[in-house]
């Protein structure tokens, strides 16, 4: 039963992110700024991808992270998550507002090496998270 699940939460995340690659249209050229928009948004993709495993990860194997209730009383673990929080929310407020912005090309090329460093980020995690759990 526990692989049924797995399997459809995988199965879940991964139509997410065939849900975003197709709303993002990667392929598409664009006129006017064809470099800088195709470096965003397979940034992003790239970004989607690594929040999806990092997601995955921590809900099946919450036990790994050593969960704590008082997590609050404690400085560091507040600002882990709040790290946690801006790496899930920032990239996908910055693709959401790109329409907006009127001199686009430095702002695709912002956001897209925010993306790489907030994906390296979460490679990071899923390292660190690989090499101190799942080794046992």
């Amino acid at each position: 039963m526990e692989i049924i699940v797995k399997l459809i939460f995988a199965l879940a995340f991964l139509f997410v992110f065939v849900l975003a690659s197709l709303k993002l249209h990667p392929f598409r050229k664009h006129h006017v700024w064809n470099v800088s928009t195709f470096y965003l948004k397979f940034s992003y993709l790239a970004y989607i991808g690594f929040v999806l495993l990092y997601s995955y990860l921590s809900i099946f194997y919450r036990n790994a992270f050593l969960y704590n209730p008082n997590w609050v009383n404690d400085t560091e673990m507040s600002l882990f998550h709040l790290f946690i929080l801006l790496l899930y929310l920032a990239p996908t407020g910055l693709i959401m507002i790109r329409k907006h912005v009127h001199n686009r090309k430095p702002f695709n090329i912002i956001s897209g090496s925010l993306n790489i460093i907030f994906s390296w980020c979460l490679i990071s995690l899923i390292v660190r998270f690989y090499l101190l759990y799942m080794t046992d």
